[in-house]
């Protein structure tokens, strides 16, 4: 009787042993969708996006970390990255567009893992809209679309709505062609602006056009694609700069919106907890690579800074939840330099 209980007890072990080692084990690929599926974790993914699909789902206690999952034929799936257990959402910027991808997260704990809801993820065409969506949505920003007309109205609008006392209020304006009447209404209007800002607060502005064509290959090199005042009390300092600008004559429609937010959010000298960036443009962003170093045989408009340089920076910098990008949609006519 006691060499079966001892026998009883190895086996016990074996299997005890055996399902460890297998829990452990996570391939690379998963050739089964799981069949216990758990609605504690909710996974969202997106479908109207470019560059990329932004996956986010809710945090739960006692997970040590999430593990994302991606297919293209919603049966083969593949680990694409594994996430700390405070990180809620994940930028795909593997995604090709037009591409329908299928997604899960898997929670992982020390009792049991906890699988999500299956998604589908589509990254589309580029487009100013959707791209300075995508900016408001990954820094937790707010997005808004406007006019001419109304667009000192609406910058008034977002520093009475999210400014507090002694906020840091930068201003970063797309100066290329098809900017000017817009360029005019900050300078006309920017008394609106400054009257819609609590008490002590700085401001600030920066203007971009394109990185390559306004200074690259103009001979000499290094012009003026780039325009910087920084965070002052002196407000009279941005009247000064905003009346003194003058638009660039860009490659073609895209701008180098990355490049001058990167630039910005890293030169500032932020210093209020209450942080704002208000982006203003009316063309997409540049999104193909530079040949670095950089220099006049680079042969195309391109971007030094990708959108993942540009959220990092954000969140480097304690910019992320204050980036207002707002479109001015181009109804002027022409190819937007």
């Amino acid at each position: 009787m006691k060499l079966v209980k001892v026998l009883l007890l190895f086996v016990l072990a074996i299997i005890v042993t055996f399902s460890a080692c297998k829990k452990e084990e996570l391939p690379e690929i998963v050739n089964e969708i799981p069949i216990e599926i758990s609605n504690e974790i909710v996974l969202t993914s997106s479908i109207e996006y470019p560059l990329g699909v932004v996956n986010k789902w809710n945090l739960l206690s006692g997970i040590s970390s999430y593990k994302l999952f991606r297919s293209i034929d919603a049966e083969n799936y593949e680990i694409i990255k594994i996430l700390d257990s405070n990180t809620n959402t994940y930028f795909d910027d593997s995604a090709f567009e037009g591409i329908v991808y299928q997604y899960y997260i898997e929670g992982i704990s020390a009792d049991s893992n906890i699988i999500s809801n299956f998604t589908s993820g589509k990254a589309v065409l580029l487009s100013t809209e959707n791209s300075f969506s995508l900016l408001a949505n990954l820094t937790g920003g707010v997005y808004n679309t406007t006019t001419t007309d109304s667009l000192c109205i609406m910058i008034a609008s977002i520093i009475d709505s999210f400014a507090t006392d002694s906020a840091d209020i930068m201003l970063l304006i797309d100066k290329t062609g098809s900017m000017m009447d817009d360029i005019l209404a900050v300078q006309i209007g920017l008394t609106l602006i400054i009257d819609a800002m609590p008490a002590h607060c700085r401001l600030g502005l920066a203007s971009y056009g394109d990185l390559v064509s306004d200074s690259v290959w103009i001979v000499g090199g290094m012009g003026d694609w780039y325009d910087f005042e920084d965070l002052t009390f002196n407000h009279n300092d941005i009247q000064s700069l905003v009346n003194s600008l003058s638009t660039t004559g860009g490659g073609d429609w895209s701008e180098s919106v990355f490049d001058g937010l990167h630039r910005t959010i890293e030169k500032a000298d932020w210093q209020s907890d209450n942080k704002l960036l208000l982006v203003i443009g009316d063309a997409p962003p540049l999104v193909t690579p530079c040949n670095l170093p950089l220099t006049p045989a680079q042969p195309v408009e391109c971007t030094m800074h990708s959108i993942i340089d540009v959220v990092t920076s954000c969140f480097a910098n304690n910019v992320v939840t204050n980036l207002y990008p707002i479109v001015v949609p181009v109804v002027k006519g022409g190819e937007g330099n």
